[in-house]
């Protein structure tokens, strides 16, 4: 069950990045730049280490990771223990699709900034959904159009309410964990 939670907290954070296809100009191209460079996450092995911060964690911030490979395996750490998740990158996509409409939101570009030493373009993101809002601010990088960075804001209300993710995106030498069947 916390392996699924998992892979759906860090679905949604994902999800939050996608939606719409280039050269900013419009509010809707910058969107659209957005979606093609977070799309990217399921065809390219990626590391992601979050941490996110909610009311309904307490004060501590709660921490994950996830490696999705290029077989489409997704393996998740669980209470400091890799597993393997039930679900496949493309069962993740199709449930993360299932009735959804594209959000009302808006897209900006921000600014220019180093990640790491490499130059990327920093984008805005405000959606809101039936459900929920969110604020998300995601740095691409320029030379391979891949999230390198998230920071994202999201309301649900009631007792949900508030929470706070970073994600740190790592390409290089993405690797199953060790011994996980």
């Amino acid at each position: 069950m916390n392996t699924r939670i998992s892979v759906l907290q860090t679905a949604l954070a994902a999800a939050m990045l996608f939606p719409i296809v280039s050269t900013p100009v419009s509010a809707a191209d910058v969107c659209r730049t957005i979606g093609d460079a977070t799309a990217k996450i399921w065809q390219v092995p990626v590391h992601l280490y979050s941490s996110e911060t909610a009311a309904f964690y307490g004060k501590q911030a709660k921490t994950s990771e996830s490696i999705y490979t290029s077989s489409g395996e997704i393996f998740v750490m669980v209470s400091g223990r890799w597993t393997r998740s039930r679900m496949t990158i493309a069962e993740l996509k199709a449930a993360r699709n299932e009735g959804k409409e594209t959000p009302k939101q808006t897209c900006s570009y921000v600014r220019d900034e180093a990640v790491n030493g490499e130059a990327a373009s920093v984008y805005s993101r405000h959606a809101e959904e039936e459900d929920f809002k969110t604020d998300m601010t995601v740095w691409i990088s320029k030379s391979r159009n891949l999230p390198l960075r998230s920071e994202s804001d999201m309301d649900v209300g009631g007792a949900m309410g508030k929470s706070h993710r970073s994600t740190r995106y790592e390409y290089s030498n993405v690797q199953p964990p060790p011994g996980v069947k």
